[in-house]
């Protein structure tokens, strides 16, 4: 077994070829398990990386005909990210088991431990990954302020359709963002895919995918100022708390945003006084 180290755009990695053969997925997983130790990762994320580790491969295992793929792990910021890739074109699917079930947990399990994960299909397979924080001071990195157009890496920040994002190492153009049961699939002009698994948290604001937790609190939503602002909207996020949308007067003017105050506060979403005012 023998370890490529990799330097992506400056982020340390480490890279395999595997063979998901269920005789040595522990031995790839304690691989991994290692580089992420080795690249700086806490106990914490050791052990997240490997239980998805195994659970990728598992899944190569099981539904690739070709079991050969290519393992990855990269530290990135404060972040390790995971990659499987693989010749199968069937995507994961993640379901809720039966609590009697005595398996398809691995999936289920991962979702609930790491920030995010999800998938591209290409013409040649496609590439399963997940990232996890490196250690506990690790955050989630905030939006920039302002939502012009520039290349961003892919989370849970805003991203709307022609934004140029920086995934997979290459910067990409989004041409449509469409709304599944279980978050988004980010579909780029070359033709690829990516299936974005949010949290509930996360809705479409005046045609940006955005989390809730990143609308920020005393500022304009559209230009970041935090002077002569009004509330334009709310919205409930799935523990019951709420975030205010807050807009200034100029963009008020601008894009004909209705108040909350003038709709009686019942109808909270955002609303415009005719489309053409955006």
């Amino acid at each position: 077994m023998k370890a490529t180290a990799e330097n992506t755009e400056g982020h340390a990695a480490r890279a395999w070829n595997v063979t998901a053969e269920a005789q040595a997925i522990e031995q790839w997983r304690n691989a991994a398990a290692a580089a992420t130790a080795e690249l700086g990762g806490d106990a914490d994320a050791v052990a997240i990386v490997r239980l998805g580790v195994s659970e990728l491969l598992s899944n190569v295992a099981k539904h690739a005909e070709d079991k050969t793929c290519r393992l990855t792990v990269r530290v990135e910021e404060t972040w390790v990210y995971v990659h499987v890739y693989d010749t199968s074109r069937q995507a994961p699917a993640l379901t809720t088991p039966a609590w009697d079930a005595e398996s398809g947990r691995g999936l289920w399990l991962l979702n609930s431990m790491v920030t995010d994960w999800g998938y591209e299909c290409r013409a040649d397979g496609k590439a399963v990954w997940f990232r996890a924080p490196l250690n506990a001071t690790a955050k989630e990195p905030k939006p920039a302020p302002s939502r012009a157009a520039g290349a961003r890496r892919v989370n849970f920040a805003t991203v709307a359709v022609d934004d140029n994002v920086i995934y997979l190492g290459q910067k990409r153009r989004i041409v449509a963002l469409v709304q599944t049961r279980t978050g988004y699939v980010v579909q780029f002009a070359d033709a690829t895919a990516l299936h974005v698994v949010c949290p509930p948290d996360v809705c479409e604001i005046d045609g940006c995918t955005v989390r809730l937790d990143d609308i920020a609190d005393g500022a304009c939503f559209w230009c970041g100022t935090a002077r002569r602002l009004v509330s334009v909207g709310r919205y409930a996020t799935a523990s019951g708390t709420s975030h205010t949308v807050y807009a200034c007067t100029g963009c008020i003017a601008t894009r004909g945003l209705v108040p909350l105050a003038s709709r009686g506060g019942v109808d909270t979403r955002i609303r415009y006084r005719s489309r053409s005012a955006r």
